[in-house]
C-alpha cells in the first residue's frame, strides 16, 4: 500500500492547487492539522476493515461453501465503488478543497483541522451515515459470533440472507467512507507537483507507513483472535469452560483483546519463521 501511495504520489494525476490563508502552498505546520482527520479515517477504516472481514464476516457465521458468493459481491462493489470517484470528484467536488459551514456544496476549508469538518454540514452528516452502520454491523457480527443463541445471534447465525446482505452493506459503506477519505487527503493536505516537496513528501510517508502498520497489526491481531475463539470452540466441546464465563462484558472484552494481541504475536513469528525457513531451503 505504501508503494501504491508513493508511485501514485509521483506519476499520477496533478494535485489541487492549494490555497492557504496565505495564498501560498501548505507547509508542514499547515498540511499535518489538516491530516489528522482523514488518517484517521482511513486507518481506523482499512483497519476494521481486514479486521472483520472475511475472517468474522462471512466465514465465522455461516459455512465455507456459502461464503464464496459474498466474496464476488465484495470485489463487484470494490470495483463499483472505484468507478464512481470519477463521478463524485466531477460532479460532487471531492477534488475541491472543502469548506463550511453555509455553502451547499463541497468547497475549500477555511480553517484548520477536524473543527471544519464538523462545520461543514453536509460533508459531516456523509461521514456519520457511512460510519454509523460500519461500526454498528461490525459490532453486530462479533456479537453473534460470540452468542449465537442471543438476539443478535439467532437473527445472524449460519442465516445466509442476513449476512450476506449485512457483509455487501459494510463493505460498501467502508470503502465509500474511505475512498472519500483518500480524496480529502489529496484535496486538503498536499500541493501542487515540485512545491513544498520535503513535507509533501514525509505527510505522504506518514500516510502510507501509518496504513501499512494498520494493515499488518489488524490482520495480525484478528487471525491471533479467531484463533484463540476457535480453539476456546474446541475446549468447551470437550467440556471444558468458556473463557469468560465468570467475566463481565468490559473484563471479557480485555481478555479477547489480550488473546488476540498474544496470538497474533505468535501469528507473526510462524509467518516470520516460515519465510525465513523457505528462503533458507531455496
Amino acid at each position: 500500500m505504501w508503494t501504491i501511495v508513493i508511485i501514485f504520489d509521483r506519476i499520477g494525476p496533478p494535485k489541487p492547487v492549494y490555497n492557504s490563508a496565505f495564498q501560498a502552498e501548505p507547509t508542514l505546520d499547515e498540511a499535518l492539522p489538516k491530516a489528522a482527520p482523514f488518517f484517521v479515517l482511513l486507518w481506523g477504516g482499512w483497519g476494521a476493515m481486514f479486521f472483520v472481514y472475511p475472517g468474522i464476516a462471512p466465514f465465522s457465521l455461516l459455512r465455507p461453501k456459502d461464503c464464496q458468493g459474498i466474496l464476488y459481491t465484495a470485489m463487484y462493489i470494490q470495483a463499483f465503488i472505484g468507478a464512481s470517484m470519477f463521478p463524485l470528484k466531477k460532479w460532487g467536488k471531492l477534488d475541491q478543497l472543502w469548506e463550511g459551514p453555509s455553502t451547499t456544496t463541497l468547497l475549500p476549508l477555511s480553517k484548520i483541522g477536524l473543527q471544519d469538518i464538523k462545520l461543514s454540514k453536509k460533508l459531516y452528516y456523509l461521514f456519520l451515515v457511512l460510519f454509523v452502520p460500519y461500526l454498528m454491523i461490525a459490532l453486530s457480527f462479533i456479537n453473534a459470533m460470540h452468542y449465537p443463541a442471543g438476539f443478535i445471534g439467532r437473527a445472524l447465525y449460519m442465516k445466509k440472507p442476513p449476512v450476506y446482505i449485512l457483509t455487501c452493506i459494510y463493505y460498501t459503506s467502508g470503502c465509500l467512507m474511505m475512498n472519500v477519505a483518500w480524496n480529502a487527503v489529496y484535496a486538503n493536505m498536499t500541493g501542487d507537483k515540485g512545491h513544498n516537496d520535503d513535507a509533501r513528501k514525509l505527510i505522504m510517508t506518514i500516510l502510507g507507513v501509518g496504513l501499512l502498520v494498520t494493515l499488518v497489526f489488524s490482520k495480525l491481531i484478528s487471525e491471533g483472535y479467531l484463533r484463540a475463539f476457535r480453539a476456546a470452540k474446541i475446549a468447551v466441546e470437550s467440556g471444558l469452560p468458556w473463557p469468560t464465563a465468570k467475566m463481565g462484558p468490559i473484563s471479557a472484552f480485555f481478555y479477547w483483546i489480550g488473546r488476540g494481541f498474544s496470538g497474533g504475536f505468535r501469528v507473526f513469528l510462524d509467518m516470520f519463521a516460515t519465510d525465513v525457513r523457505k528462503k533458507l531451503l531455496v
